[in-house]
């Protein structure tokens, strides 16, 4: 494989994800259940917007004491235009995030 080529890849979506929970997804600004499968490797990933990551970390800390989510990755907007774009660009390194 050449410098810069991308690993094959699949994204898996949660099977409920029609158009009104991508806009619920966008509304809430995170989406769960994620999967980037790569050869026999599989990878959970938790979406999140800025804002709705610090929120969700700020109301764990303060209930539990603690936050732990995963994989975490952040996109400007949970859309799947953000979400396929993020992970294309990951694609493009090579996944080295998700080591």
């Amino acid at each position: 494989m050449l410098m810069g080529e991308s690993l094959p890849y699949r994204v898996v979506y949660p099977d409920d994800l029609d158009d009104r929970a991508w806009v619920d997804a966008t509304s809430k600004g995170s989406l769960f259940g994620v999967r980037i499968v790569i050869g026999d490797q599989e990878h959970r990933i938790v979406i999140y917007d800025e804002f709705s990551l610090v929120e969700s970390i700020h109301h764990d800390v303060g209930k539990y004491g603690y936050y732990c989510e995963g994989i975490i990755v952040v996109v400007p907007s949970v859309t799947y235009v953000h979400v396929e774009k993020a992970i294309q660009t990951m694609a493009s390194h090579r996944f080295r995030d998700l080591d």
